[in-house]
């Protein structure tokens, strides 16, 4: 009876300590806060088209560049890239993937 008061004990303060360190982590990393709150619960049909810049290319302005010291200078157009023309190389995992669709081409 002991032994298992012990063990539940133990297991009650090691839960405790995944807990508080949990939030503890949180409370100084901060939260998540959503980019486009008027879009939550709406399904993504609803949304606006959107885009981002992808890294393929930049064409630039030279003067505005100059100015700006910015990639995305007005005036800024984009290209929409479609998905299997673009793949975005932030780790191995991508280069991979990269490899693997150069090898089909």
């Amino acid at each position: 009876m002991f032994q298992a008061f012990i063990i539940t004990l133990r297991e009650g303060l090691e839960a405790f300590l995944i807990v508080a360190i949990s939030l503890a982590y949180l409370r100084k990393s901060g939260r998540l806060k959503p980019f486009f709150p008027k879009y939550i619960g709406k399904r993504t049909q609803q949304h606006p088209a959107a885009w981002r810049a992808n890294g393929a290319m930049h064409i630039l302005d030279v003067a505005a560049f100059e100015k700006t010291r910015s990639y995305y200078s007005e005036p800024l157009l984009g290209y929409p890239m479609p998905p299997e023309r673009s793949v975005d190389i932030d780790g191995e995992a991508e280069f991979h993937e990269a490899e693997r669709l150069l090898k089909k081409l």
